[in-house]
């Protein structure tokens, strides 16, 4: 009975962990990990640990870890083909070690926000996100 009463107020722990990007714009990656965490967090449907923290609370990598603190990791990459940058973003289950969600998203390479965080210009567009809205793409 008490589980019962419990168990709704119970929110999945998520951690953003990291973003690979083999190019050199730490704006444009750190970004994309600041834009994740501030949805996750304004969803209210999870508890997000900030990714600092993962390390320090569980003093072990949190994807070896056998009580890990969180349940779902968020990763993805950053790739680029010439013609447009392409944002993939991954949820890891971390008690299955499975692939539980992805979503990719691709943005046009003289789109004026990458533009900005790629360090070409002072100003900030305001009308244009990267973050994906697309539906979800099924794990393999």
């Amino acid at each position: 009975e008490l589980d019962k009463r419990i168990a709704p107020t119970i929110k999945p722990a998520v951690a953003v962990i990291n973003i690979n990007s083999p190019y050199p714009y730490p704006r444009l990656k750190q970004y994309v990990l600041d834009e994740l965490t501030h949805a996750l967090a304004n969803n209210k449907s999870f508890e997000v640990v900030e990714r600092a923290r993962t390390y320090a609370i569980t003093g072990e990598n949190i994807f070896h870890a056998s009580d890990p603190i969180v349940s779902f990791v968020i990763t993805g990459e950053i790739s680029h083909d010439g013609l447009a940058w392409r944002l993939t973003v991954y949820v890891i289950d971390l008690n299955r070690k499975t692939r539980v969600f992805s979503v990719a998203r691709s943005i046009k390479t003289n789109d004026p926000q990458i533009t900005y965080l790629r360090g070409g210009t002072n100003t900030v567009p305001s009308s244009v996100s990267v973050l994906p809205s697309a539906s979800p793409t099924p794990s393999r």
